[in-house]
Formats: C-alpha cells, sequence, structure tokens
C-alpha cells in the first residue's frame, strides 16, 4: 500500500479524534467532572483506527488487522462495563484465540483473493 495514504488515513483518523476531544470540551464548557465520563469510552479510539483500515481494505492483512482492532476494542470494552460477566482476568483466552484466528486467515483469505482476481 501507498505510505502516503496510510498516513493520510492515520492523519485523518487522528484529526476527527482530535475534533471530537476538542468538541467534548467545549460542550462541557470547562466542568471537567462531566468530561471525564467519557474517557471511559476511549477503546472507540482503537476502534476508529481499526475502522480506518477496513475503509477501503486494499490487502488482506489490513482487512484482517482491522477487525482485529475493533474486536480488542470491543473486548476491552465489555471487561469495562463487565458485559457478559466478562473481565480481564476471565476472558483473556479470547485474545488468544483472536490471535491465532487472525494468524490463520491472513493466508487462507489471501489465497482465496488472489484465486478470484485470477477469473
Amino acid at each position: 500500500m501507498n505510505s502516503s495514504i496510510r498516513v493520510a488515513r492515520k492523519q485523518l483518523v487522528w484529526g476527527l479524534l482530535i475534533i471530537g476531544a476538542g468538541v467534548l470540551f467545549w460542550l462541557e464548557d470547562g466542568d471537567i467532572k462531566k468530561v471525564t465520563q467519557f474517557w471511559h469510552y476511549w477503546p472507540l479510539v482503537i476502534a476508529a483506527f481499526g475502522f480506518s483500515q477496513l475503509v477501503p481494505p486494499t490487502t488482506v492483512r489490513m482487512f484482517i488487522d482491522g477487525v482485529c482492532e475493533i474486536l480488542f476494542a470491543f473486548w476491552i470494552f465489555a471487561c469495562f462495563e463487565h458485559l457478559w460477566g466478562m473481565s480481564f482476568s476471565n476472558s483473556w483466552p479470547f485474545m488468544v484465540i483472536m490471535g491465532g484466528v487472525s494468524l490463520a486467515l491472513q493466508p487462507v483469505l489471501g489465497k482465496y483473493i488472489d484465486s478470484k482476481k485470477g477469473e
């Protein structure tokens, strides 16, 4: 992938995140107690970086990495909120499974996509 496109994607995501943070501070009019409640949702930052790799996916690796980043953000948020009884201590095997799935899918999807390009 062209490095200038990668830099542009990351710059776009960082710009949007900084704009969002600025808007939060502006809306709260300096009342830091209310703004700090929004920092509980910081895994959305990780999800935003994952989403930036999905639009448009240029390689199989970028697509899988983007999906994994989004799932990683969801896992962190689920542990913070104790969704489905998840915590960091009882759900860490999910991360091991996700890493294995990521490694296994890259060559499989790569060959599948390459075979579809040849048709």
